[in-house]
């Protein structure tokens, strides 16, 4: 079930990894630098699920996750954490600002794909 996905990561290397990944499973990918790229973004595109990093210069994660659920529009859209802070302080602010996954660096890619094709065919 294709979707669009919103690759959010300051480091390039790691945006185009997911967008090969995901692009290879069927996904369109749109790519963010950083929290407030993201937002801009969100603003125009069409999103169905994001994939976030915590550790990003402008804004991180966390502020960037807080936006999105206070945004009417955006508040329901599933997010995924994907960060190399691997602290349970991390998963837990990333899960409680309401994220439905916080996954650490490196990851399974079966994994990811496992709870991205979840999260898409979850009732909205």
């Amino acid at each position: 079930m294709p979707g669009n996905i919103m690759v959010v990561d300051d480091d390039f290397h790691s945006r185009q990894l997911l967008r090969f990944i995901l692009s290879n499973a069927g996904y369109t990918v749109v790519e963010a630098q950083d929290g407030q790229d993201a937002l801009e973004k969100l603003a125009s595109t069409p999103t169905d699920l994001l994939i976030l990093d915590v550790l990003m210069p402008k804004m991180d994660g966390f502020s960037t996750m807080e936006h999105i659920r206070e945004t009417p529009r955006l508040a329901n859209l599933p997010v995924i954490f994907l960060s190399s802070r691997a602290d349970v302080t991390a998963e837990y602010t990333g899960l409680a600002a309401g994220a439905q996954q916080y996954l650490v660096k490196p990851f399974s890619v079966p994994a990811l794909l496992q709870h991205i094709e979840e999260l898409l065919a979850a009732p909205a």
